[in-house]
């Protein structure tokens, strides 16, 4: 068993968001081709996940609005359901992100089809 001493920052990071998977890192000395060709491997890696992500991020999304309506309505924290506000706009942004994230990716994976004859 390999033990990766991650801490539970990054574990949730990972689970919401691909930036924080391990990728390839290019040389400080390469060309740029090399460093395109590394992007692009990275960008691959991650494209069969990308639904997934999307999907956790519209749950956190939805999540935040619960905590939002829990805070403001039940609980009468007035700090916490601002700060459950913020979340939904954080999460919003996340998804959008991701979303043109994913079409990126699937750009390039377009490019390395051949063309239909």
């Amino acid at each position: 068993m390999i033990h990766h001493s991650n801490s539970l920052f990054h574990l949730l990071a990972m689970y919401y968001s691909p930036l924080a998977l391990p990728h390839k890192i290019a040389a400080h000395n390469s060309s740029l081709e090399e460093k395109k060709e590394i992007h692009r491997q990275n960008m691959l890696h991650v494209r069969p996940f990308m639904r997934d992500y999307i999907f956790r991020s519209g749950k956190l999304m939805l999540y935040c609005y619960g905590l939002f309506l829990l805070f403001t309505t039940i609980l009468p924290f007035l700090y916490l359901a601002i700060t459950a506000a913020l979340g939904i706009l954080l999460a919003m942004l996340h998804t959008v992100f991701l979303i043109f994230m994913q079409q990126s990716v699937e750009n390039i994976a377009a490019q390395l089809k051949p063309p239909k004859e």
